[in-house]
């Protein structure tokens, strides 16, 4: 009777374990909070901008959910120009990337099928194994577990990060939870949060608008001047020196 107890109280303990980090997850951003700053110390070196390989882009949470393609964009022998694909201008949801060629790095719960995990745990159990050719010259874009499970037998060297020391054990820890609990993206609330701008920012934002948005022709050109020369630029406010605008 005694053994009984002790087993409930053991199986109740592991359930309230595996509850209190979904708890966890929903209380906290644990994206923006475990998963965006762990991306953004080992993943975005390679992963950002329009020539992230395979066009995985892992600045932000849309990146991540819009997956990978095996389209090369910066083919320097391409002769035509391909559709762009641009986060949250070219399309807005992860099926609209989908009929763009687009596919998930995880597309269902089977472990065979997660290529996300699997690129990570493929660096870990090869740590060693040295860079062979640069990264622009070494995409190979796995669509699908069967291709990553072939990858794996003839490229083992590609375990991500590509040419840097695997994840700690720590690291790999926290993703793989994230993952457990269906790689959730930030809170509603966070995500207002970072968009919400103080009044005295939005006054500045109001006065530039006002000023590049004049309708006579000297002041059209001296906004074109401007934005012809920071379009690519990001940015900010004395004021809040860690807001960034593009």
């Amino acid at each position: 009777m005694q053994f009984i107890k002790l087993a409930g109280l053991c199986f109740m303990s592991i359930l309230m374990s595996g509850v209190s980090k979904a708890t966890e997850m929903q209380t906290e951003d644990f994206y923006l909070k475990k998963i965006q700053p762990l991306f953004e110390q080992r993943c975005v070196a390679c992963h950002s901008c329009f020539n992230a390989p395979c066009q995985f882009n892992l600045q932000n949470y849309d990146g991540f959910i819009r997956g990978a393609q095996k389209k090369n964009v910066y083919d320097g022998t391409r002769l035509q120009s391909v559709i762009p694909s641009r986060l949250g201008i070219d399309a807005h949801s992860p099926s609209e990337w989908r009929t763009k060629g687009f596919f998930p790095v995880l597309p269902s719960n089977k472990t065979s099928e997660d290529m996300f995990l699997g690129y990570l745990k493929l660096r870990r159990e090869k740590p060693d194994l040295p860079v062979i050719k640069p990264v622009a010259d070494s995409q190979i874009c796995t669509a699908s577990g069967k291709e990553f499970q072939e990858l794996k037998k003839t490229s083992p060297h590609l375990g991500m990060p590509y040419g840097f020391p695997p994840l700690s054990v720590s690291e790999m820890r926290t993703v793989e939870e994230w993952v457990k609990q269906g790689a959730p993206g930030p809170l509603p609330e966070s995500e207002r949060k970072l968009v919400a701008l103080t009044p005295q920012i939005k006054n500045q934002v109001v006065a530039w608008e006002r000023f590049l948005n004049g309708k006579d022709k000297a002041q059209q050109l001296v906004s074109r001047y401007i934005y012809e020369h920071m379009f690519l630029a990001h940015i900010y406010f004395p004021e809040e020196k860690d807001v960034f605008f593009r």
